[in-house]
């Protein structure tokens, strides 16, 4: 399972933006709603999803939003969803960020 993992703060039915004026404009992608998604300064992806998104990036298409965007490329992949809701997120994404995840000892496990 830790091949196919897909693990952070779950994103569900959020609205594609179609106004053209908006920050988050996305004129890429046509659906009322994005596929269910990570979300944040840092969620974990398993090797096999890594490997699928590296070894299709040049055919993968770019939308607004990023994080959507991976959510949009896996969602017909067969992968272990763990939403992680309780991550602390700061509001910027920086090198110096912190995700904590909330979960402790046995917990952690997959």
């Amino acid at each position: 399972q830790i091949d196919t993992l897909y693990w952070g703060r779950w994103k569900t039915k959020v609205p594609v933006i179609h106004d053209p004026t908006h920050k988050w404009y996305d004129p890429s992608y046509a659906p009322p709603t994005y596929p269910d998604y990570m979300l944040g300064s840092g969620y974990v992806v398993g090797r096999s999803v890594l490997a699928y998104v590296a070894d299709r990036a040049s055919d993968l298409p770019l939308y607004a939003n990023e994080d959507a965007s991976v959510g949009i490329w896996i969602q017909d992949q067969p992968i272990h969803r763990i939403r992680m809701d309780q991550m602390v997120l700061q509001p910027w994404c920086s090198q110096s960020a912190i995700v904590v995840n909330g979960v402790e000892g046995d917990d952690a496990s997959v």
